[in-house]
């Protein structure tokens, strides 16, 4: 078995408050067997890059971010062995997230987040990784829609 990739990150916060982030991933792999011709190791994600962008009030009271998310769709070539027929390969997509946080003592800590903001239907390699192209059940393997997600943390 060989794999190799690479990851890259880097993250940007001058004392404005406004900041910045990415995030980006890439690996691809073979495996071999005495005799027989490499193939391609299927269980690897295709690419995915995360960007990030948002604001910190100075003392950290309050800030927030968008983020949005890429992934690429898994190559034909690479899902040959996965699945006894065309495999179901999602295409790829975008998400943008949005998270919001409040300080509101030192002790407590209110957050908010709204998740695929643009309501896409989408579903990651790895979920769907061995389901075939006319498989009746795929859409069980997707990600939720938009939702909302709302917290409360208590120091104590």
């Amino acid at each position: 078995m060989k794999i190799s990739g690479f990851e890259a990150r880097a993250a940007y916060q001058p004392a404005s408050g406004l900041n910045g982030r990415f995030a980006l991933a890439y690996a691809d792999g073979e495996v071999r067997s005495p005799g027989s011709p490499a193939a391609s190791l299927s269980t690897i994600d295709p690419l995915n890059a995360v960007l990030g962008i948002g604001y910190r009030a100075p003392g950290r009271r309050f800030g927030g971010e968008i983020i949005a998310t890429y992934n690429a769709r898994k190559e034909a070539n690479e899902t040959i062995g996965v699945c006894t027929a065309t495999c179901f390969r999602p295409g790829e997509f975008v998400i943008l997230d949005a998270t919001a946080f409040f300080n509101v003592t030192d002790q407590l800590t209110l957050r908010a987040g709204l998740f695929n903001i643009t309501d896409r239907t989408y579903a990651y390699w790895n979920d769907v990784r061995g389901l075939t192209a006319t498989s009746t059940i795929t859409d069980a393997f997707t990600q939720p829609g938009r939702n909302v997600s709302v917290s409360a943390s208590l120091k104590f």
